[in-house]
């Protein structure tokens, strides 16, 4: 089994080379893919949607912790200016640069 570490390692470093690499190419529309793991704690969820909040408490150790800060990381992408000058429309988790 991999550590915490490795997750993070890659989970935030690869999420952190799509970003920029869609910055540099110039592309605006990054779909990013995360977890129900993100959500997922002790407490029953109702109703739930994009909303919700994070658990206290993760149900698991570092996977969902790892993909947690990666979509922190899409979300600080938002309004990023491209290389050529372009900036992309407005961020979400899912997709991450969608037209307004």
């Amino acid at each position: 089994m991999m550590i915490t570490a490795d997750y993070m390692y890659f989970t935030l470093q690869g999420t952190a080379n799509v970003i920029q690499a869609c910055v540099e190419r110039n592309v605006s529309t990054l779909v990013y893919t995360s977890t129900v793991d993100v959500v997922i704690g002790a407490e029953e969820i109702f109703n739930g949607d994009e909303s919700l909040a994070i658990p206290r408490k993760f149900l698991f150790h570092g996977y969902p912790q790892t993909k947690y800060a990666a979509e922190v990381m899409v979300n600080e992408a938002n309004g990023r200016t491209l290389a050529k000058g372009r900036l992309p429309p407005a961020a979400s988790i899912c997709p991450l640069f969608y037209p307004l």
